[in-house]
C-alpha cells in the first residue's frame, strides 16, 4: 500500500496540470511549466476547475478546462463538479460565438480507471475548440465513419466524449484512439502540423504557439 501511494504521489509530482494547480494555489497567475515553454495564464478559476489556454493549440483560442484534483476524467463526476463544468462551458461557448463568430467543439479523452491509456497527460482535462459549424459537421461525419454510433452505456475503462452540439455529449466507451479528435480537427482545418500536441512545442511551431496563446480571447 505504501509503495502504491508513493508511486501515485510521484506521478502527480511530475504531472504538469498538478503543477499548474499548485502554482495557482500559491497565488501565481501567469507562469511557465518549464523554462522556454509557452507562458500560461489562468483565465478563470472555480472551486474545482481551472480554465487555461492550451499551450499546444490545434487552432487559435483552443482552451482547456482542467480539474484541480488529480483525477482521470471530468465526464463521470459528482454533481457539484458537473455544475461548475457546465457553467464554464456555457461561458466559453458565449465567448467563442460573440467574439469569434464560431461554435465550440468540446471533447475529452478520458478513463474511468487509474490505468490511463488515452490521454497523454494522466490528469482530467476537457478541450474547448472554436470551429466553424461546417467543420464540426465534418468532424462528426468522420467520427461516425471511424467509430460508429456513440453508445449509451458508461465506459468501463477508456472513453472518448464529444459535444458536437450545445449540451449534448456523445460517448464512445472503451475507445482507444490517442489524440483522435485533435487529428480530425487538424485535418479539417488544414493544420496537419498540429495534429499531435508535442509537435506544437517544437522549434518549428513554438513561436506560433506562443503568439496564439498570448492572443487568446476570453472576455465578452
Amino acid at each position: 500500500m505504501i509503495s502504491m501511494m508513493n508511486t501515485r504521489r510521484s506521478a502527480q509530482a511530475r504531472c504538469p496540470f498538478c503543477r499548474i494547480v499548485d502554482l495557482h494555489n500559491s497565488g501565481v497567475q501567469s507562469f511557465q511549466i518549464d523554462e522556454g515553454d509557452v507562458e500560461i495564464r489562468i483565465l478563470e478559476a472555480t472551486d474545482r476547475l481551472l480554465l487555461i489556454p492550451d499551450i499546444s493549440p490545434v487552432v487559435p483560442n483552443h482552451l482547456l478546462i482542467v480539474s484541480r484534483k488529480h483525477t482521470s476524467n471530468l465526464f463521470y463526476q459528482d454533481e457539484a463538479t458537473q455544475r461548475e463544468l457546465d457553467i464554464l462551458k456555457s461561458k466559453i461557448r458565449e465567448v467563442h460565438n460573440d467574439r469569434l463568430c464560431k461554435e465550440t467543439f468540446i471533447f475529452e479523452h478520458g478513463s474511468t480507471t487509474r490505468s490511463y491509456t488515452l490521454g497523454c497527460i494522466t490528469h482530467a482535462h476537457t478541450h474547448c475548440v472554436p470551429l466553424e459549424l461546417f467543420t464540426i459537421r465534418e468532424v462528426l461525419t468522420k467520427t461516425l465513419k471511424i467509430l460508429g454510433l456513440p453508445e449509451g452505456e458508461p465506459a468501463s475503462s477508456t472513453f472518448l466524449m464529444a459535444e458536437f452540439t450545445q449540451g449534448i455529449p456523445h460517448v464512445w466507451p472503451n475507445a482507444n484512439h490517442s489524440q483522435f479528435f485533435r487529428r480530425l480537427i487538424a485535418d479539417e482545418t488544414g493544420n496537419l502540423r498540429r495534429a499531435v500536441w508535442q509537435a506544437c512545442l517544437s522549434e518549428q511551431l513554438i513561436r506560433e504557439s506562443r503568439l496564439w496563446v498570448n492572443n487568446v480571447s476570453y472576455t465578452l
